[in-house]
């Protein structure tokens, strides 16, 4: 099984940003009010088979890194990937994945050892993404 990982569309990101609920440095995006860090790796979400060849490649509603588009020979431009003869319809972004456990994770652990409610990184981000959407 993969590492766990959510798909974070450019825009929504854009406003968390604006309105200052998340922060980014570098390749690291921090959820405040969770204090939960993540590392983000560009992304796109395919939306649409608009040159209707039947989704030959299954890409439809999947979620492909960059650099997996590139491994793929495909190309992406604003919005849009072309693989061969099919082209899609995308949804720009990221993918993010948790970062490794970190002192706050730590207490977590020992928290959850005396008794207390543990929860993940992806609770915690599920949480806020259904609390803020």
């Amino acid at each position: 099984m993969g590492r766990n990982r959510i798909f974070l569309p450019q825009e929504d990101l854009d406003r968390w940003i604006r309105e200052e609920k998340v922060s980014v440095s570098g390749d690291a995006l921090t959820i405040h009010a969770e204090q939960r860090t993540y590392d983000m790796m560009p992304a796109v979400r395919f939306m649409k088979d608009v040159a209707e060849t039947g989704d030959p490649f299954g890409l439809l509603g999947r979620v492909k890194e960059k650099r997996q588009l590139d491994e793929m020979g495909a190309e992406h431009y604003m919005g849009s990937v072309v693989m061969g003869e099919s082209a899609y319809d995308v949804q720009d972004g990221f993918v993010g994945y948790p970062r490794a456990a970190s002192g706050s994770d730590i207490d977590a652990a020992v928290g959850a050892a005396a008794g207390e409610e543990q929860i993940s990184d992806e609770a915690l981000l599920t949480k806020f993404l259904l609390e803020k959407l």
